[in-house]
């Protein structure tokens, strides 16, 4: 289904949900979204069956202005990949979607962020801002 979401090229929304029903279901098979470049709104929710996809610099849209995870059980930290993508105003990391004890945001990262909402990140222990970092953020 991912396949033909790509071929999509003037999509600016997308939000895609899996429920696990059984051990075996309720991943979401992705491939990179970078191709969508008119994409500014993304939900994913449910385990991300390659999350290279969140972690690595080439698996995102840039022009992303809103982004989304929940229960994506993220073992890497996600905000160094994150933190690079300039137009982003929202960002939601909402339950399980990140399973790791320490998050990093870089100098002079996230320059567009308005927005940082976090929760139910049961084994988040410290989140480390550098400088220069958030600086237009307004709610947190």
């Amino acid at each position: 289904m991912v396949k033909h979401v790509m071929k999509l090229n003037h999509l600016q929304s997308l939000q895609l949900t899996s429920y696990p029903i059984k051990e075996s279901w309720g991943h979401l098979k992705l491939e990179p979204l970078s191709g969508l470049e008119n994409l500014s709104r993304l939900k994913l929710s449910g385990d991300i069956d390659n999350p290279s996809i969140i972690v690595n610099t080439n698996g995102l849209p840039q022009n992303l202005t809103i982004l989304t995870l929940v229960d994506s059980a993220l073992r890497d930290d996600p905000m160094p990949v994150l933190q690079k993508l300039h137009n982003l105003r929202s960002l939601y990391l909402n339950d399980r979607s990140y399973m790791g004890s320490s998050m990093v945001c870089s100098k002079g990262g996230f320059p567009q962020l308005q927005v940082l909402k976090m929760s139910f990140l049961f084994n988040l222990e410290e989140l480390i801002l550098e400088e220069q970092v958030l600086q237009k953020l307004v709610e947190f």
